[in-house]
C-alpha cells in the first residue's frame, strides 16, 4: 500500500498573499492582502510536505523560537497552504476581513466571536 490516499482529490482555496494586520484589540491576524487572488489546489499533491511544514512550525513553537522567526514560518506556511480551517467557503473578496460584519455559520462560536470582535 504505497500511498493511502493515492487517487484521493481535495481541493482547497488560498489566496496568493497574506499580510499580518493588527486589530483593534491589539492583536496580531493574519489575513489576504487587499489585492490577493484566490485560487483552488489539490491539496493532496502537496499533502506530504503540508504536514512536514506544519510539524517544523510546531517546532519552532515548542523551542520557544524568536517571535520574528515563527511568525515568518506561519506566513510562509499560509502563503503555501492557505488558512487551513478558518472558512468554510472561499469568500468572494479577500477584503471580507474589512466588512462591517463576517458570519461564520459553520465555525464554532469561539472562531465567530473572533471575527465579529475583529469588525466592532
Amino acid at each position: 500500500m504505497k500511498n493511502l490516499f493515492e487517487h484521493t482529490n481535495a481541493f482547497w482555496a488560498k489566496y496568493a498573499a497574506y499580510e499580518w494586520r493588527v486589530a483593534a484589540d491589539g492583536k496580531e491576524y493574519l489575513l489576504p492582502t487587499s489585492n490577493a487572488e484566490a485560487s483552488v489546489y489539490n491539496i493532496m499533491k502537496v499533502a506530504d510536505q503540508l504536514v512536514l511544514d506544519a510539524v517544523n512550525v510546531g517546532r519552532l513553537v515548542m523551542k520557544k523560537s524568536p517571535e520574528k522567526k515563527i511568525k515568518d514560518a506561519i506566513h510562509r506556511f499560509a502563503c503555501n497552504y492557505g488558512l487551513l480551517g478558518m472558512m468554510t467557503a472561499l469568500p468572494t473578496t479577500p477584503n471580507f476581513v474589512e466588512y462591517e460584519k463576517v458570519i461564520c455559520s459553520k465555525t464554532s462560536s469561539s472562531v465567530r466571536r473572533r471575527w465579529i470582535r475583529w469588525h466592532t
